[in-house]
């Protein structure tokens, strides 16, 4: 429409211009010298302006089209980071690493059983102490994260239950120069979703996220 709208205007222009310039001829021989030289004066000043403005409209109407792009958007650098995660990252000295994911919908031993809202996203993970003194290994230090960026904390019924059966990281201590390897559970939507791991080394450790499948 606004190309149209374009189009009509620069016709009429046209159109007012061819008449100016028949009017001022037609004025500009009946007229002394003097005052044809003002009138030719006035009609190239009158020439110059309408130029000018369907210029300005065209160059007005072009740069509004534009829509300049930028490759280092925020969006666009946080997706590249996400994309180019790790499986293994160290967190304060204390090395933690992804070995496997799977799903489950149920989580039970000999006794007990608990059945996932969603279902049960199970993460190994193997970390190892590089630091001086003995840390603290809790599954509160961890939370999944989505592609949302919505974050996921442990199921605690389904990690009970399966104390049972492997290491769950409750309030594990880790000696210096030592590593231990457990499971982590997270009651997630579905699993179409893309995961990573936002782990801490020990209970005060630094923030890293790790890539999971």
């Amino acid at each position: 429409m606004s190309v149209l709208f374009g189009v009509l205007s620069f016709i009429c222009l046209i159109f007012l211009t061819i008449y100016l310039i028949a009017s001022a001829i037609d004025g500009f021989k009946k007229r002394p010298s003097s005052s044809r030289r003002k009138s030719l004066y006035a009609f190239i000043a009158l020439v110059i302006c309408i130029i000018g403005g369907v210029s300005t409209t065209e160059s007005s109407d072009s740069s509004s089209k534009l829509t300049p792009v930028s490759t280092n958007s925020p969006d666009l650098l946080t997706l590249q980071l996400k994309e180019n995660l790790s499986k293994q990252g160290v967190s304060s000295d204390v090395t933690i690493k992804v070995m496997s994911s799977k799903y489950t919908s149920k989580i039970a031993n000999s006794f007990l059983s608990e059945k996932a809202n969603g279902i049960f996203k199970i993460v190994k993970v193997q970390i190892s102490n590089g630091q001086k003194d003995a840390i603290t290994v809790d599954s509160s230090s961890f939370k999944l994260l989505d592609e949302q960026d919505r974050e996921f904390t442990i199921s605690s019924k389904a990690q009970s239950v399966s104390m049972s059966n492997e290491e769950s990281f409750f309030l594990y201590s880790l000696n210096p120069g030592l590593s231990v390897t457990g499971q982590l559970i997270f009651d997630v939507p579905s699993k179409k979703g893309t995961y990573r791991l936002k782990a801490q080394g020990g209970m005060t450790g630094d923030d890293i996220e790790l890539k999971v499948d």
